[in-house]
Parts: structure tokens; C-alpha cells; sequence
């Protein structure tokens, strides 16, 4: 039993992560986290969009083949802050992280995350950001690696407004220009 920790191209353990993206909602459903009319279901379309892109990292760790946990990140360079030298400052945000319940234990995840800080580095990313659930146990093991909480996002489900114009799949908070 050889745990092999390794950067994959999203588009080749994308099925595997399908696959356990039930379990992940399932867990994340008896968490109490959501609202009721919103569910985990990731836009595959996009996301491999973004890997053609260049701005995904998939960061995996197998278990004798089988995949036990992944981490993904999104990467951009920061609209408001540049480095002082003038260079942007390239940023990292997860897309979503996972290992499964029997993994959890023997620092897999530790590993994991320690393995995608290091890729990132890399790659010149210098913020990585990471998303944690306050009731869950992730905070813990971020702190274990340096992470620090930086900032406090306070989100809130709406009830949608009917309107009939309103676009489907994008964001539309702008006025349409004339």
C-alpha cells in the first residue's frame, strides 16, 4: 500500500473526481452546509476550458492506482496588488479538495496540500488561498501547514428575482452597454 502524490492534468482523473463528487455532497449535505434548492455539481465544460487555459493545477495522491484525494487550483494574477517590483502577483485558489474518509487519518491531506504548496511555488504562485469550512476540521490542518485565516467571506443564498431577461449561465450585473 504506496501512496504516490503527484500533478495531473485535470482532464485524466476528471472521471474519478466525478465519481466521488456524490460522496462529497453527501458529506458536505450532513455538514448543514447550503441552501436547499443548491447542489455540487461542477461544470466539466469549464473547468476542462480552464485546464486548456493554463490556469489549472490538479494535484492527486493514489492509492495502488486508485484515487484517494485531489486538490484543484485556479490560477489568475491579482487585479489590485502587483509585487513592489512591478511583476504581478500570481495567485492560486482552490476549486475544490478532497480525500476520502479513510485517508483521512495518516496526514494524507497534509501531504497532499504540502505537495500542491510546493508545485505552486513552482510555478511562481506567491498567495495561495484555500477555502475551509469553519465547523469541519480543515482549519486545523491549513494552520499545521502556515496557512493563516486572512479573510472572512460572509456569503448568503438569495432568492432569485424573476426576471425573464436575465442570462442563464453568466453573471450579468452591469448595465448592458449601448
Amino acid at each position: 500500500m504506496s501512496l504516490i502524490y503527484a500533478v495531473e492534468a485535470f482532464s485524466k482523473a476528471f472521471p474519478e473526481i466525478a465519481a466521488l463528487v456524490p460522496i462529497q455532497e453527501q458529506e458536505t449535505r450532513q455538514e448543514g452546509l447550503g441552501a436547499s434548492d443548491v447542489v455540487f455539481q461542477p461544470d466539466w465544460m469549464k473547468i476542462l476550458g480552464m485546464e486548456k487555459g493554463g490556469n489549472l493545477l490538479t494535484c492527486t495522491v493514489r492509492e495502488d492506482g486508485r484515487l484517494v484525494g485531489y486538490i484543484v487550483f485556479v490560477g489568475y494574477t491579482d487585479l489590485q496588488h502587483q509585487l513592489v517590483d512591478g511583476k504581478p502577483l500570481l495567485i492560486a485558489h482552490d476549486l475544490a479538495h478532497y480525500v476520502v474518509k479513510d485517508k483521512r487519518g495518516p496526514r494524507v491531506a497534509l501531504r497532499l496540500f504540502a505537495f500542491a504548496e510546493v508545485e505552486l511555488r513552482v510555478k511562481g504562485v506567491r498567495r495561495i488561498s484555500i477555502h475551509a469550512k469553519p465547523h469541519l476540521k480543515g482549519g486545523r490542518l491549513l494552520s499545521a501547514l502556515g496557512f493563516i485565516p486572512q479573510d472572512i467571506v460572509y456569503s448568503k443564498y438569495t432568492e432569485l428575482a424573476a426576471v425573464e431577461d436575465a442570462p442563464a449561465e453568466t453573471m450579468a450585473l452591469a448595465p448592458k452597454a449601448a
